[in-house]
């Protein structure tokens, strides 16, 4: 099993969706199981329009829920009720995260994808020491926006200190295609940042996603942008 873990240093990136879409175009040739990584602000379900329906947990082991062909661990699937808050800090999160991780019965996957809380947050640590020298590469979501790569590079500087290698940056909202005429308009940032983010670094640019009004409700009208993930991944 190939694992790999979408990441961002900021929130309302874009990188569950950017998670979905990769995690769909696997599912169409290899078995794919997404873990939503952010224990408190749980998404995935949210933006595959799936059920939130209850999961089984059993004494020694959790059974995930199928959605599109996708196995998917979430903390909104153990209560069943989407507008649960949902509280831990701490130690306590720490520790349910290694417990639920070492719980899941994923069975014969190809691909485990991660769908990591934003920022260099208790859950992402505690993800990387569990999966430790397991994580196949790490998948980083920016917009153009001079602080979201500003901190892109902090989460870079992580990825090797911990020796995890960046697979690539996904540039997303990196403009708005105008109706009429087809420019394309910068409406976050020159991505000239990001590009010396990516010389500096020697890393590529795995696609870069248009602002569009409609993709949180329709997430996968932007999935013929990740057809790279049968190569790179």
């Amino acid at each position: 099993m190939k694992i790999f873990v979408d990441a961002s240093t900021k929130g309302g990136v874009g990188k569950t969706t950017t998670t979905v879409n990769i995690a769909r175009k696997l599912s169409l040739k290899y078995k794919v199981g997404i873990l939503d990584g952010d224990l408190t602000s749980p998404s995935v379900c949210k933006i595959l329009n799936a059920p939130i329906v209850k999961i089984r947990v059993g004494k020694d082991k959790i059974l995930p829920y199928i959605y599109k062909d996708i196995r998917i661990f979430s903390t909104a699937l153990l209560t069943a009720d989407d507008d649960m808050p949902i509280l831990f800090k701490g130690e306590k999160k720490r520790s349910t995260i290694e417990q639920f991780i070492n719980k899941i019965d994923w069975g014969d996957l190809d691909y485990l994808l991660i769908d990591a809380a934003p920022g260099c947050s208790d859950e992402l640590i505690e993800i990387l020491e569990l999966y430790k020298n397991k994580i196949d590469g790490m998948i980083i979501v920016t917009t153009p926006s001079r602080l979201s790569i500003n901190s892109i590079r902090k989460l870079i500087s992580l990825c090797k200190k911990k020796d995890i290698k960046v697979t690539g940056i996904i540039m997303n909202m990196a403009y708005v295609a105008c109706e009429n005429c087809g420019t394309h308009n910068q409406v976050f940032g020159n991505p000239d940042d990001i590009i010396k983010t990516l010389h500096d670094f020697d890393l590529d640019v795995l696609c870069v996603l248009p602002l569009l009004s409609d993709v949180e409700n329709k997430p996968f009208k932007i999935i013929d942008n990740f057809k790279w993930v049968y190569e790179v991944m």
